[in-house]
């Protein structure tokens, strides 16, 4: 007999109202383009719904306008909060069945561990990872192979860092003496990493010149993310892939960064600020604000000038200017 979940259960798992056929039973979880008959998928727009087989969907009151056969669990919490719940509650009801820790258990026989160095318990270290002297690592960590951490680097509990990742790297300090080789100044700073932060592959983290680089309890990191000596980031902030930060530049507490975003050095970013992608941050950026463009001012703003050029263009292209 196929497993199965009902959709009164998915609805009370995420806080969610049923609108439909309350007796449907659910037997898997896809995304709109892979979804088939029996199938729940979640819904950002109506085009979703007309094409899509799925048999039900997740989404926000009165984003679906026409009639439609489909069952609905409406909500009125993010998207990745319900995303969350989902995959936990369908693996535990063994519809979906896959290994989920894609980390070796224990620490594998190829890690090279420095003098000094310390692990807490229940710690997963992957193949060809590298610990240099004096590391200090938390309990419960998952940290994958080919991993670099640099000397004295301080991680907490609970940490996830991907393979690839470099933690602890020289800084990018330079004296520029005219016509002569530049010379690289020597660090004596460290990385500290707060408890519950996740580094994502290939991303790197420098070294503090004289102070420390911080990383706040809580923060995700994306994939290819570069963070200079001696930055630092508040606690629960997220930042996208691509994204380069400038050395001693401050980022507050629950600040979002989008992708491919540069941040010059010496800047301080307030707390609860969304960066829009592509943005050049080049001076201070108050709490609460969302700014977006090069260089980086009010979203708004920035999205009433962009939209004024094209009124421009399109005046001066119809005069053959």
């Amino acid at each position: 007999m196929d497993k199965y979940i009902s959709i009164i259960e998915i609805a009370n798992a995420i806080n969610g109202i049923v609108v439909g056929n309350k007796e449907l039973k659910i037997t898997g979880l896809a995304i709109c383009r892979e979804a088939k008959l029996g199938d729940i998928s979640y819904a950002l727009r109506e085009s979703d719904v007309l094409n899509c087989d799925a048999s039900a969907f997740i989404t926000r009151p009165l984003l679906i306008k026409g009639d439609t056969e489909k069952t609905f669990i409406y909500i009125s919490c993010e998207m990745d909060e319900v995303l969350s719940v989902l995959t936990d509650l369908f693996i535990q009801h063994k519809i979906i069945q896959r290994n989920v820790n894609h980390f070796n258990l224990g620490i594998d026989s190829t890690v090279k561990i420095g003098e000094g160095a310390t692990i807490g318990d229940q710690c997963n270290i992957g193949a060809y990872t590298v610990l240099g002297k004096g590391v200090t690592i938390g309990k419960g960590c998952n940290i994958s192979s080919n991993v670099y951490i640099g000397e004295d680097v301080r991680i907490g509990n609970k940490v996830t860092i991907e393979s690839g990742a470099r933690i602890g790297n020289m800084s990018f300090q330079f004296t520029s003496e005219k016509f002569k080789l530049h010379k690289r100044i020597t660090n004596i700073g460290a990385v500290i990493i707060g408890d519950d932060v996740s580094i994502g592959a290939n991303s790197t983290i420098d070294r503090g010149t004289i102070g420390n680089t911080i990383i706040g309890e809580g923060t995700v990191i994306d994939n290819l993310v570069h963070i200079g000596h001696e930055v630092v980031i508040g606690k629960t902030c997220k930042i996208a892939a691509m994204t380069a930060i400038a050395g001693r530049a401050t980022i507050g507490d629950y600040t979002i960064i989008y992708g491919q975003v540069g941040i010059t050095n010496d800047v301080k970013i307030g707390n609860h600020v969304i960066i829009m992608a592509k943005s050049g941050v080049m001076s201070h950026i108050k709490d609460y604000e969302i700014v977006s463009g090069h260089y980086a001012h009010n979203h708004q703003n920035e999205m009433r000038l962009q939209a004024m050029i094209r009124r421009i263009y399109q005046k001066m292209k119809g005069r053959n200017i």
